[in-house]
């Protein structure tokens, strides 16, 4: 089954940062980039998991990705969203969000 995700900034500012500028267009295509190597390329370290990630593009709305999968979907959100996690943490001031669509 393929799950399509989309990662966006959050609008809100980050109460928790005061003072802190939100990431210029240059840091989100690097967050989204390196977002999507860390992904695909732990997904290639095990492919027991059978999962892989079949596209990735970002553009100015965010970056959409695809996930093939035999998982379950809360499954599949979990690993996405904790990879989405650490890149938070790495990256000061840039809190991206996470939703799940349906894919095509």
């Amino acid at each position: 089954m393929i799950y399509r995700f989309h990662i966006a900034p959050i609008d809100a500012p980050d109460a928790s940062s005061p003072g802190e500028r939100p990431p210029g267009p240059g840091e989100l295509l690097q967050a989204y980039t390196r977002l999507s190597d860390a992904l695909g390329q732990f997904l290639q370290s095990v492919p027991r998991m059978g999962m892989s990630l079949t596209a990735a593009e970002h553009g100015e709305q965010g970056l959409e990705i695809w996930l093939d999968s035999q998982l379950d979907a809360q499954s599949v959100h979990h690993l996405v969203a904790s990879f989405l996690r650490d890149m938070n943490r790495a990256t000061p001031g840039l809190q991206l969000a996470l939703r799940q669509r349906v894919a095509p």
